[in-house]
C-alpha cells in the first residue's frame, strides 16, 4: 500500500496508463475469459503501448504480489520546467488547442511569425517543444489517437464462484419524501449486491447522488460482511473518480465496468432494482415517510426479512442460505478500522491565517503545529466536520483539531426539491413498515447482531476500549 497517496495529483497521462495496466493484466487472469481472446487483447496491448511480452509478464508478477496499486509506477517529484516562459508555454497550448493537428513545426512556425514569441522559440529546440507536448498530454500520437469502437457486444449468462468473489453496485432513484420543513426531496439508492448469492449486501437512500454517498454505503457493504474480490458498475462519476478507484486499489479490489448505456450487461442488479421499486418503493410511497432515517429502517427491515429470506427463482435458495455456504472462511475482513476509515477523508488545501486558525466549509479550527501562513493539507470526513486532520505539504501528520467554532456538521449538499402534488398515504404501507421494523429488531437481537445505523459507534466503541 502507498501511504499517503494523492491520487488526484497523477498526471492524466499516467493515470491512465495505470488504468490500462490494470485492466489487461484482470483480463490475462480472469479464467473466464477465451484464450484466445486473451491472446489477441495481449498483442494489441503491447502494439498500442510500445511494450514487450516480458513486460507484460512482469506486470502480472507484481499484480499478483503485490495487486493493483503495485502498477502504478509514479513517483511525484519535482520536475523543472521545459519552457521556462510562462507566457510562451500558455502560447503553445493555446495553438494546439486551437488546431490538435498542428505539427511541431507548424508551432514554431507560426510562434517565430510572432514579434512577441519569435525570440523566446528561437531559443528553445523542436525536442523541447515535443517534451514539453508530451508531458501536458498533448504528443501527437495522443492527438491523433482514434475513438475506440463503442459497439454493443454479445455478453453470456455468467455467475460467480462463490460469495464476494464479485459484488454488483448502481445508483437508483428513490422516492420523494415530504420532509417536516414542508418541502418535498428526492432519495436515491444505493445498492451492493452479491453475484453469486443475490444477496443485498448493503443498500441505503441519500438526498444526494454525490461521491460520499457511494463511499459511506461502501464502507458499510464492507465492514459488515468483508472486502470484495470484485465489484461490477457502470461509467457513473461516482464510481470512476480518481479517489473512489484509489480506495479500491488500496484495498485489492479489482474493478469491473460496463460500457455507457449498456444496463443489459448487469442484469441481476437491473432484476434486484425492479424488484425494490414495485414490492419496496411502491409501499414506502404510500407509507408517508417524513425522513430519510424512516426511509432506511424500512428498507434494511424489508430487505433482510423479505428480500434475502425468499427463495431465488434463479438459484432455488434463499440469498442469505446460498451466501452463507459460498462464503470462504478465509475471507478478508478490515482488521485496521483506523486505516480504513483514512482511506475515505476528503482532502483540501487551507491557509493558515494570522489568528492561528483555518476555515473549512464556514467552520473555524485551531492550528498549534503550522505558523500563520502555511499552506497545510485538511483531511475530513464530509460527514462529520467536528474534528479534522491536519497535514503538511509533504503529506506529513502534523495534528488532529477539533471544531472551535461549528456552523455546520456536513460538507454542503443541497438535495433537489420538487413542486409535486400531495401524496396518497396509505394505513396498510405504514402498518406494513411497522411490522417489518420489529421483526427486524427481534431477529438482530436473537442472532446478536449490530443494526447497520450503529454499525460504525460499535466499532469506535471498541477502539476506546482498547486504547484504554
Amino acid at each position: 500500500m502507498k501511504n499517503n497517496l494523492d491520487w488526484e495529483a497523477i498526471p492524466e497521462k499516467e493515470y491512465e496508463a495505470y488504468k490500462k495496466r490494470v485492466e489487461i493484466v484482470e483480463i490475462i487472469l480472469d479464467d473466464s475469459i477465451d484464450t484466445i481472446e486473451k491472446k489477441r487483447l495481449k498483442i494489441k496491448y503491447c502494439e498500442d503501448n510500445e511494450v514487450s511480452m516480458r513486460t507484460l509478464s512482469n506486470y502480472i508478477y507484481k499484480y499478483r504480489e503485490k495487486g493493483p496499486i503495485a502498477l502504478l509506477f509514479y513517483h511525484p517529484r519535482p520536475k523543472s520546467l521545459r519552457i521556462h516562459d510562462a507566457h510562451l508555454r500558455e502560447k503553445i497550448i493555446e495553438l494546439i488547442e486551437e488546431l490538435p493537428t498542428r505539427s511541431v513545426s507548424t508551432l514554431r512556425r507560426l510562434l517565430n511569425d510572432d514579434d512577441k514569441y519569435r525570440d523566446k522559440i528561437s531559443r528553445i529546440s523542436n525536442r523541447t517543444i515535443y517534451r514539453f507536448l508530451k508531458e501536458n498530454g498533448l504528443s501527437q500520437k495522443e492527438r491523433f489517437q482514434l475513438l475506440r469502437e463503442n459497439g454493443r457486444k454479445s455478453y453470456h449468462v455468467f455467475e460467480a464462484a462463490f460469495s464476494l468473489a464479485l459484488v454488483q453496485a448502481d445508483a437508483r432513484d428513490g422516492i420523494w419524501l415530504s420532509c417536516h420543513d414542508g418541502k418535498v426531496r428526492k432519495s436515491y439508492l444505493f445498492l451492493w449486491i452479491d453475484d453469486f448469492s443475490r444477496k443485498i449486501l448493503f443498500g441505503k437512500y441519500y438526498l444526494s447522488e454525490k461521491l460520499p454517498c457511494l463511499e459511506d454505503s461502501f464502507k458499510y457493504m464492507v465492514l459488515r460482511w468483508g472486502i470484495p474480490f470484485k465489484i461490477y458498475c457502470d461509467n457513473g462519476k461516482v464510481y470512476i473518480s480518481r479517489h473512489f478507484i484509489g480506495i479500491l486499489a488500496e484495498l485489492g479490489i479489482k474493478q469491473l465496468r460496463h460500457k455507457p448505456y449498456q444496463a443489459f450487461a448487469k442484469g441481476k442488479i437491473e432484476s434486484v432494482n425492479k424488484t425494490i421499486k414495485h414490492e419496496f418503493q411502491d409501499e414506502a410511497l404510500m407509507a408517508d415517510f417524513h425522513t430519510i432515517e424512516e426511509l432506511n429502517s424500512a428498507f434494511w427491515a424489508w430487505s433482510e426479512v423479505v428480500y434475502n429470506k425468499r427463495v431465488h427463482s434463479a438459484t432455488g435458495e434463499t440469498p442469505n442460505d446460498r451466501f452463507l455456504k459460498g462464503l470462504p472462511k478465509d475471507h478478508k475482513r478490515i482488521t485496521d478500522l483506523e486505516s480504513f476509515n483514512r482511506m475515505f477523508l476528503w482532502r483540501e488545501n487551507r491557509t493558515v491565517s494570522k489568528y492561528g486558525r483555518i476555515k473549512l466549509y464556514s467552520n473555524q479550527y485551531p492550528i498549534e503545529k503550522a505558523p500563520h501562513g502555511k499552506v497545510v493539507q485538511v483531511r475530513f470526513d464530509p460527514f462529520n466536520l467536528d474534528e479534522v486532520y491536519i497535514y503538511d505539504s509533504d503529506n506529513h501528520y502534523l495534528e488532529t483539531t477539533s471544531c472551535s467554532k461549528k456552523v455546520t456538521t456536513t460538507a454542503p449538499n443541497i438535495p433537489e426539491e420538487s413542486k409535486a402534488s400531495p401524496k396518497k398515504v396509505s394505513k396498510n404501507s405504514k402498518a406494513f413498515f411497522t411490522r417489518l421494523r420489529e421483526k427486524h429488531l427481534k431477529e438482530l437481537k436473537k442472532t446478536n447482531q449490530i443494526p447497520f445505523s450503529k454499525l460504525f459507534k460499535k466499532e469506535e466503541q471498541n477502539n476506546e476500549k482498547h486504547s484504554t
